[in-house]
């Protein structure tokens, strides 16, 4: 809905994603970070340069590029 997804650095940030659970995978399908009743704006470190998928609550998994 409201929710930007995007990459800076190393981090993956979420914003406008109040109360929900966040969840970060990694191209193979692992969970490498997650955030219960997340607040206003999150930021994830993630382990390194690559593609993860980024599920907020019950919304289709965007996909995100992390770059260092």
């Amino acid at each position: 809905d409201n929710v930007s997804i995007y990459s800076a650095e190393s981090r993956i940030v979420v914003k406008g994603a109040e109360n929900s659970n966040i969840y970060v995978y990694d191209v193979n399908g692992r969970v490498v970070r997650t955030q219960a009743n997340a607040t206003e704006t999150v930021e994830f470190t993630v382990p390194g340069t690559g593609v993860y998928l980024v599920k907020v609550g019950n919304a289709p998994a965007k996909r995100v590029v992390v770059v260092r």
